[in-house]
């Protein structure tokens, strides 16, 4: 780093002297060319008298030419050595991250003035963003801002961060002072990496901090790059995405279990029927609980939403990450277990949950202990259908024979038995019109 700075010293106070001795070797060049061209024009009358005119017309060139360089080299140590005090006084004020210098005079009434009006400027920034910062601070916006440099010919350049930037992120151990751009980029994945991430596009994303005191916080990070530089806003947005996943969580779950509701199951089995790939093998399988309303008879309606409670929680205890689960209705429950590669991986995971319910219990107001009793039926994705209101159909037909024969299990859906059920429906359908044609005879028009 020191290697640079220096070979950036030098090739600057290189550059001030070259144009400054180039500049006076122009001027004395053609100043010595009128004195040789009055030499010449006089070089006659030398001539006449003998003597050499050229031999006199040279010496003075080269006197002229050895005076015009010491000249030129003093002009340009007068003109460079106080660029040079400047430059040392910013870079050593930027080092030291110490702000804006009170630079030194030079004497020099150009550059004084150019540096005065570069200290003003200068300043003039920083109490606009000082400024600008009180203004946050006062309308109670959390926004913590970091910019640096995209180009790598740049890596030692110092990065532009708030103090609030990094503790916002939960990044807190991170000093912002000691980062140059070239080290925000080499860490910037990582960081991110790093990240708790709940949503995300292609400039911003959603994080979810937890603080070390166990609070928890959320905060967009936008990212943004224009002309060569990089800014990284993260903005505190924790009370307005607090409200926002309370509204969700009222709209899409089931007040008294924590499950899924109707509405939300609706929606995000379509989804997950809209993309075959990510549904794979899946199974649908509807619930109902048995014996609630004898409970709610017996001891009343809190009791009896004391036994939905529990049956919610068995569920979700025994069923595995890849499940959609709801309460549908009063005792009716829905699950789509997805994602499996064959069917029989599927139906382990349902006897898994079958076996789970069988072993459950609830304990009555008068302390006798009972089973937690569900009926239930399934209907299997693509085997039986590849409509989701088929599928509900059929499992609910699965379920309906349950609960009209062994209660407490759970049963497939078999597509000979709901053909047969059809084909009696249809007949018993076929038999009434039959009888309310005989019944009621339309009228037949008088002949004649």
């Amino acid at each position: 780093m020191e290697d640079k700075r220096t070979r950036k010293e030098r090739n600057m106070r290189s550059r001030s002297v070259f144009c400054t001795v180039f500049t006076s070797l122009l001027l004395v060049l053609l100043v010595q060319m009128g004195v040789l061209i009055g030499l010449a024009w006089a070089g006659g009358g030398m001539a006449q008298h003998g003597r050499n005119p050229w031999g006199a017309c040279l010496a003075v060139l080269l006197l002229g030419l050895v005076t015009a360089g010491a000249g030129s080299l003093l002009i340009s140590r007068r003109v460079s050595r106080p660029v040079r005090q400047l430059f040392r006084e910013v870079e050593e004020s930027r080092q030291k991250n110490a702000g804006i210098p009170d630079l030194s005079r030079t004497g020099l009434e150009e550059i004084d003035r150019f540096s005065d009006a570069v200290t003003r400027l200068s300043r003039e920034i920083i109490d606009a963003s000082t400024h600008f910062s009180r203004i946050l601070g006062l309308s109670n916006v959390d926004i913590g801002v970091c910019e640096f440099s995209t180009d790598e010919r740049e890596d030692e350049a110092r990065i532009f961060v708030t103090d609030n930037f990094f503790p916002l992120l939960g990044m807190g151990e991170i000093s912002g002072r000691d980062l140059t751009a070239g080290a925000l980029r080499a860490t910037l994945g990582e960081m991110k990496k790093r990240l708790h991430v709940l949503e995300k596009t292609d400039t911003a994303m959603l994080i979810r901090v937890k603080d070390p005191g166990g609070a928890i916080r959320y905060v967009r990070l936008h990212e943004m790059r224009h002309e060569g530089m990089g800014v990284l806003l993260a903005e505190n947005v924790t009370e307005a995405t607090m409200e926002r996943l309370r509204i969700e969580h009222e709209r899409d779950y089931d007040l008294l279990t924590g499950l899924y509701n109707r509405r939300a199951f609706y929606r995000i089995a379509g989804e997950l029927f809209a993309c075959p790939q990510k549904l794979g093998h899946a199974v649908l399988l509807m619930m109902d609980l048995d014996d609630l309303k004898k409970i709610n008879d017996a001891y009343g309606h809190e009791w009896g939403d004391r036994y939905i409670r529990a049956a919610g929680k068995c569920f979700k205890k025994h069923l595995p990450a890849n499940a959609l689960c709801a309460r549908v209705s009063g005792d009716e429950f829905n699950i789509l277990l997805y994602g499996y590669a064959g069917r029989e991986a599927a139906q382990q995971d349902l006897d898994r949950l079958a076996v789970g319910i069988q072993a459950s219990t609830f304990e009555r107001p008068d302390g006798l202990i009972t089973p937690i009793l569900v009926s239930g039926g399934a209907a299997w994705y693509p085997d039986d259908s590849t409509e989701l209101q088929k599928l509900i159909e059929f499992s609910d037909f699965a379920m309906y024979r349950v609960k009209h024969g062994t209660k407490g299990m759970f049963m497939t859906f078999d597509p000979a038995a709901y053909d047969r059920e059809q084909a009696a429906l249809h007949m018993q359908s076929e038999r009434r019109r039959q009888t309310e044609r005989e019944e009621h005879p339309p009228e037949q028009e008088n002949a004649g």
